[in-house]
């Protein structure tokens, strides 16, 4: 059975992401609408302190997932925002900036299509961090730091978007989500792999970026997508699969598997046996064989049309599997198969 290193990090980290979102979305719609709910509500289900729970639930809205955490020293409170965010937020400032005109928060909600309030918490985020600063007229600018980083996501978004409208055939627009969706997840190595396979294959650079875009959330996000991937591949051989043993495999605790084993059999794609044996069902094991295709589609891909090594084309594809659209993936498994001659798709689940 194949193993996964860079799977046991992620869902150690979106453990509880993930099941914030399916409490907040079946019982509060938006966490950032009713966050005091919402707060209570976390506190209860995952055992966090209610102050820990509470800015969670606050900031878990517009697309920018931050944690904080009291546990640092001298009891005050730390706040995170996750890379994604950050970069969408950076990039989409250096879009507005481009034209010479001000930059300001209610600029930023309108075409990130997100609330002022969420905008001004993670532009105080940025600011902390020494990413943006904030005039007194409320116009906000890039540092040298934050060009920086803008340029960079920037540069691999027009790179992206390039790629997959050539490899996958899809619509520049469509090309543009997708873009937005991958161009955090990915390493250097893959970015180097696409910028030369276009050039083998003659595609002329694109010139420009006019949209950026917060991933939405879907049904089933990141690491709820993980979870049925593993119990899948740890039961291909007719083994038993336990919480113990799937917590063991993950590095995860037994309470943090219990609670994401409720969700997802809330969802429909998960039964417990009489013994405690995790089954998954008949959408489930779809999902989760959908999931492992995606996995092997695209680690083939990146290792030997990209020239990406095996280790970080396991780990690229790893994220990639989530975050392309169905449209983006069917275009390049399709170039793929041309490419290989066969069905990999359909090896991928067999073998």
């Amino acid at each position: 059975m194949p193993e996964f290193p860079a799977m046991k990090t992620r869902l150690r980290r979106q453990a509880r992401p993930f099941l914030i979102h399916e409490l907040c979305k079946d019982n509060f719609g938006r966490a950032g609408r009713f966050f005091m709910a919402a707060g209570k509500c976390i506190s209860k289900c995952l055992t966090l302190s209610r102050e820990t729970a509470y800015h969670y639930s606050l900031m878990h809205s517009g697309g920018m997932s931050v944690w904080h955490s009291a546990e640092n020293q001298g009891g005050a409170v730390a706040t995170y925002i996750d890379s994604e965010s950050e970069e969408n937020y950076l990039e989409t400032i250096l879009l507005l900036s481009g034209s010479g005109s001000f930059v300001r928060g209610i600029d930023i909600a309108k075409k990130l299509k997100v609330s002022r309030p969420s905008v001004s918490r993670a532009v105080g985020l940025l600011r902390d961090k020494g990413l943006v600063t904030l005039e007194k007229s409320s116009f906000i600018s890039l540092t040298e730091d934050g060009k920086k980083v803008a340029r960079k996501v920037a540069a691999y978004h027009r790179l992206l978007r390039s790629f997959l409208v050539y490899a996958a055939g899809i619509s520049p627009e469509q090309a543009d989500i997708d873009a937005c969706r991958v161009e955090h997840v990915v390493s250097a190595s893959t970015v180097k792999g696409i910028r030369n396979f276009l050039k083998r294959e003659n595609v002329p650079a694109d010139s420009g970026i006019d949209s950026s875009h917060l991933p939405e959330i879907g049904e089933l996000n990141e690491s709820g997508e993980n979870y049925i991937e593993h119990i899948y591949m740890m039961s291909r051989d007719g083994k038993r699969v336990r919480s113990t043993d799937l917590a063991q495999a993950l590095g995860v605790s037994r309470a943090s598997i219990s609670r994401a084993m409720d969700v997802l059999t809330n969802l429909g794609l998960l039964n417990r046996g009489e013994k405690g044996d995790l089954i998954l069902t008949p959408a489930g094991e779809e999902k989760a064989r959908s999931i492992y295709a995606r996995h092997v589609v695209l680690t083939g891909f990146l290792e030997k049309l990209l020239g990406v090594s095996q280790k970080i084309a396991e780990r690229d594809a790893c994220r990639m599997e989530h975050m392309l659209s169905e449209a983006a993936f069917n275009g390049l498994r399709d170039f793929w198969e041309r490419k290989q001659g066969g069905s990999t798709a359909e090896n991928a689940t067999d073998g």
